[in-house]
């Protein structure tokens, strides 16, 4: 793209390029370990009463051992869901997409369950405006300020936002995520 000479530069573009895991901090299992934590997940949905979402967990772990048999003549790894998900969506319909997407969702809500987020400690000032980006963080003394505990993965994704600092009129930020 040519730049005219007389254009103003736009220097206030970030590019944030988030791997794979970057959201494990949130809760969500890493794509290896997911199969363990929706086999996991049955007990737990079966105290909360949740029966059709551990009955659709059900389901796919059992079309997964039966998929099994067929990764020994593909190129097929049943241990990833992404690959199940595909599989099932091609193989056995809508029914079974569905019961992987209800599936997918019960073992994320169960493992938002099981993940002891970290926290830091967020100094805001003491008159709190509506929103962070109105906070006027000039002129008071760190002791006078009120700490919040804000999970890591909030307090990135606020930043990402722009939600510290109310964002700027020029920003134009972009997010690549392989989550």
């Amino acid at each position: 793209m040519h730049q005219d000479a007389n254009s103003p530069l736009e220097n206030d573009h970030n590019v944030y390029i988030l791997g794979a895991g970057f959201s494990v901090e949130g809760g969500p299992p890493l794509v290896a370990d997911f199969m363990n934590a929706m086999r996991d997940s049955v007990e737990w949905l079966q105290a909360k009463k949740r029966e059709t979402e551990a009955e659709a967990v059900r389901k796919v772990l059992d079309f997964r051992l039966k998929a099994a048999s067929a990764a020994y003549r593909a190129h097929l790894d049943v241990e990833n869901i992404e690959e199940l998900f595909s599989l099932a969506a091609a193989s056995e319909g809508n029914e079974l997409a569905q019961d992987v997407t209800l599936a997918i969702a019960a073992t994320l809500d169960f493992a938002q369950t099981r993940t002891q987020m970290q926290k830091l400690r967020l100094y805001a000032p003491s008159r709190l405006a509506n929103t962070p980006g109105d906070w006027d963080w000039s002129g008071e003394e760190l002791s006078k300020r009120h700490g919040y505990y804000v999970p890591y993965y909030d307090f990135y994704a606020g930043i990402m936002g722009g939600y510290f600092g109310g964002g700027r009129p020029a920003q134009r930020d972009t997010i690549v995520t392989f989550n």
